[in-house]
């Protein structure tokens, strides 16, 4: 299951401590299964762009001179049509649809150096999907969810910003989901 999303997020910072967001972007997904109910080979997936949004709160707890420990929960929904569906090699026509969501909640710590905050995290996420419509007589079930099996992750990142009007980061994610993020803001 691979995902790919890109989002505008607007964030509202309250006293340096507390930051409240919302995102919006777009969506799409490929992914292929093989049925233990079904005695057909690779089913592959793939879905549309379709809009995407969420939302989360990130808290820092403590902070002792340069290290901060801090707190993020988020959610993240997307239900895009599925484009195409192939059994075998072979593509069947479909008017499936996909839903996505996934909830994450995370602990971390910082430690600020001049311009440089690399940090470490955990996560803990539930990820779930459902397919739904599809043909009977294609299929030998006309919808199904899965859902992620690696609840726990690691997160590794480094802020690269002046404190006050910018910020860039990059951001490493292992275990539970494997992804690479770059994103940069712009205060006012």
């Amino acid at each position: 299951f691979t995902y790919f999303m890109q989002q505008g997020v607007v964030t509202i910072n309250f006293l340096d401590r507390l930051e409240a967001y919302g995102s919006v972007g777009y969506f799409s997904s490929d992914f292929w299964l093989r049925p233990s109910n079904d005695n057909r080979a690779r089913q592959e997936y793939e879905t549309d762009q379709k809009v995407t949004f969420g939302g989360g709160a990130k808290l820092v707890l403590m902070q002792w001179g340069n290290l901060a420990f801090g707190v993020d929960g988020k959610i993240q929904y997307a239900s895009p049509r599925i484009k195409w569906v192939t059994v075998n090699g072979i593509s069947e026509p479909t008017h499936a649809h996909f839903t996505y969501r996934e909830w994450q909640v995370a602990t971390g710590l910082a430690y600020t150096i001049d311009l440089l905050t690399p940090y470490i995290g955990g996560t803990y996420s539930q990820v779930h999907t459902h397919i739904g419509k599809l043909q009977k007589d294609v299929f030998s079930f006309i919808s199904f969810r899965e859902k992620n099996i690696e609840k726990f992750g690691l997160v590794v990142g480094c802020a690269i910003s002046n404190g006050k009007k910018f910020d860039l980061n990059l951001e490493a994610r292992m275990f539970n989901e494997e992804g690479v993020s770059a994103s940069g803001n712009i205060k006012f």
